[in-house]
């Protein structure tokens, strides 16, 4: 997927990746207006002097009902990344290095083909990290016209996005940093979200959820992400995500997914 770059996918943000002056401009309007693109990855940018980072965040709840995990997807995201860059610049653009967070595959062949450098795995981040000369190339197609007019109407696409955000995602995302709080219950999410557990209760049951669904949801997705891409231990997963006792977590598990912990982890190492 990720070699493919097919930069007609990117929708309007394309057009503002090909009208930007420069490659750092680029990047730059991708961490702006990466949300337009979907909500699976956040992408950040670190600027040093002889270096620049592009780090990317894998987003739990964009990764709902997507249909490959957290590691594809950020492998993607990077080699896509790796291929458009260069190809609006017109030039070669070399990596310094990238690092991921995931353990080493078995093959490495593909890696190698898509990022063209070192390869550094079961790191703290997963980023590509260029000179940082990179930011100054010109963007062929460059065209600060055609910028502010994509500018103006990416601006308004976030501004409507933002705007139809519903209540049960800003709720997950509340849940997600209080996960491991004993103290965590629905007024604590209503007070967060300035609203009364009434009205929070009123605004799920309209998005036709509940609080309790939100909770399993919110454990399930990151439970999975803690076994299967982390490796975790049935006993630290459950610790992570508030359990008091693993034999809880184990049979709230199996009613999420129909297996147990170690059935689940078992399956999936054989992929």
């Amino acid at each position: 997927m990720g070699q493919s770059h097919d930069a007609g996918a990117l929708g309007v943000v394309a057009y503002l990746l090909q009208s930007s002056k420069t490659v750092g401009e680029a990047m730059e309007n991708v961490r702006r207006y990466h949300s337009l693109i979907s909500d699976i990855l956040k992408i950040d940018i670190e600027n040093q002097s002889d270096e620049l980072k592009l780090t990317f965040i894998p987003n739990p709840y964009g990764l709902t009902n997507y249909p490959f995990g957290t590691r594809q997807t950020v492998e993607a995201a990077m080699s896509f990344a790796a291929r458009a860059f260069p190809h609006l610049a017109r030039t070669e653009i070399s990596l310094r290095k990238v690092t991921f967070s995931f353990l080493p595959p078995a093959d490495l062949n593909e890696y190698k083909s898509a990022f063209s450098t070192k390869l550094f795995f079961n790191q703290e981040v997963n980023a590509m990290i260029y000179d940082a000369t990179v930011r100054m190339l010109p963007i062929a197609s460059s065209n600060p016209a055609v910028l502010a007019l994509f500018e103006n109407y990416a601006n308004g696409l976030i501004e409507q996005l933002q705007k139809r955000r519903n209540v049960s995602s800003k709720a997950q995302v509340i849940i997600m940093k209080r996960i491991r709080d004993k103290n965590l219950n629905m007024n604590v999410v209503a007070t967060e979200l300035f609203m009364s557990p009434r009205t929070l209760q009123r605004r799920l049951d309209e998005e036709e959820t509940s609080y309790q669904a939100l909770i399993d949801k919110v454990r399930s997705e990151l439970a999975q992400n803690y076994l299967q891409e982390m490796n975790l231990s049935a006993l630290d997963t459950a610790l992570l995500l508030g359990f008091s006792e693993p034999s809880a977590f184990v049979k709230s598990f199996k009613r999420w997914t129909g297996a147990s912990p170690s059935q689940f982890k078992a399956v999936h190492a054989r992929r």
